[in-house]
């Protein structure tokens, strides 16, 4: 499923699909900022996913916008693990002094592929973001929000002896032999002390907001759409647009120069906001 396909329950739009809403007003919808990563025909810029991988997941890569098929969009992307098993790991960029070459002769000869691909042991609340072009993985016994372009362009290149089609020219082209991004454990931001995000990318930022019983949390009106999803607790989003209330899993959207929209939760709650600033 695609950013458009989502349906939206809830408001003036309720039983639409995103892609329908976003073909009829892209400019009032997304904004300036919005229409800039949107792509053409226009799409929701930002994909959200929860991922729940019980079994470790392929080793894949994929594209920039510069190296996508043409009528594409490359696909840069963050983890924020939600879950992980004791010892659970997740894989991203080569091991240090792994080149392309290495790769591409063990693919050629059949040696163990996943040795080249560094490991990193994770815990419920690290951030990884992915830019494209890094080679990754998610390992077993992990859960994870998944925000990313809207893309599903992906290149499989290993996938742990499970027969599915692999895309080595296409993967190894647009692999990125220097990104080696580690786990990091960002700062949460609260109603009296806002924290930087905890990824500010090209394409997408990523912010973690922790609210208490009873707090209130303001977000100010942005050129581009925003999504706020509720991983702890339970939350409610008011703005002049209308009123939601989400569970642990859900996830509403904030158009653009729709706000500002009111945070408020009665028994407390963690919430990743995901905007395009």
């Amino acid at each position: 499923m695609t950013a458009n396909d989502v349906l939206v329950a809830g408001g003036r739009f309720d039983g639409q699909s995103l892609g329908s809403l976003i073909m009829g007003d892209p400019d009032g919808l997304l904004g300036n900022a919005g229409v800039a990563r949107a792509g053409s025909p226009p799409q929701f810029p930002l994909l959200i996913k929860l991922i729940d991988a019980e079994q470790q997941l392929s080793i894949q890569v994929h594209p920039d916008n510069a190296m996508a098929p043409a009528g594409s969009m490359g696909k840069s992307e963050a983890w924020y693990v939600l879950a992980a098993d004791p010892g659970a790991r997740v894989y991203a960029g080569l091991e240090q002094g792994v080149s392309i070459g290495d790769v591409r002769t063990a693919i050629d000869s059949g040696h163990a592929f996943e040795a080249l691909v560094r490991p990193h042991t994770v815990t419920a609340g690290d951030v990884l973001y992915l830019p494209a072009g890094t080679i990754h993985a998610l390992g077993g016994g992990i859960v994870v929000y998944e925000i990313q372009q809207p893309s599903t362009i992906t290149y499989r290149l290993h996938d742990w002896g499970r027969d599915r089609e692999m895309h080595y020219v296409a993967g190894l082209a647009v692999l990125a032999e220097g990104s080696r991004p580690t786990p990091q454990r960002p700062p949460v931001g609260r109603p009296n002390a806002r924290s930087a995000p905890a990824v500010q990318a090209e394409h997408f930022a990523l912010e973690i907001l922790e609210l208490g019983p009873g707090d209130s949390f303001e977000i100010e009106s942005t050129d581009g759409p925003q999504t706020f999803t509720c991983i702890g607790g339970e939350l409610n989003l008011k703005s002049a647009g209308g009123e939601i209330d989400l569970a642990v899993g859900g996830t509403g959207v904030l158009f653009a120069n729709a706000g500002p929209v009111q945070m408020t939760s009665r028994l407390g709650a963690r919430v990743l906001r995901g905007s395009l600033d």
